[in-house]
């Protein structure tokens, strides 16, 4: 595809890639039309390149039902909006957290069920109020909480 049809293609809502931080691979954000980062994703069902939704509507005014990487256009929608990402994000299963114990990084769907588990997971006596780690937990007896208690 060559640049000068991108010249056209006007876009109020576009970020610029050098904009983001980090490492990203720039193709599977990036508009091949405008080359911003994607606004309103859409994707080609045959070719699976993925356009802002304003450019690929602006693209198919002059050239309908065909992709600017010459194929079949048929749209798909994009699993995420960026208007849903943030509250997916924070409900996300997939989303990695560290245990509160061993400081092991799992996914969230995971990670009650490893810290019921986990021996560095810190415990609190009802009794006495002692903290120790879970593996330490067959040492605290009767004996060390009356110690404790007796303190």
């Amino acid at each position: 595809m060559n640049n000068d049809s991108n010249k056209s293609v006007e876009q109020s809502n576009s970020i610029a890639a050098d904009r983001v931080q980090g490492s990203f691979d720039e193709d599977l954000v990036t508009c091949s039309i405008c080359h911003m980062i994607l606004w309103k994703p859409v994707a080609c069902k045959t070719c699976e390149n993925s356009f802002c939704s304003d450019c690929i509507n602006q693209w198919q005014q002059k050239q309908p039902n065909k992709c600017p990487f010459t194929c079949h256009y048929e749209e798909r929608k994009s699993a995420v909006p960026y208007e849903g990402l943030e509250k997916h994000e924070q409900q996300c299963d997939y989303q990695p957290k560290k245990c509160e114990g061993c400081q092991r990084e799992l996914l969230l769907k995971d990670l009650a069920q490893h810290q019921q588990q986990c021996d560095q997971i810190d415990l609190k006596c009802s009794t006495c109020e002692t903290l120790f780690k879970r593996k330490d937990m067959k040492n605290h007896n009767e004996v060390q909480c009356l110690k404790q208690q007796l303190q």
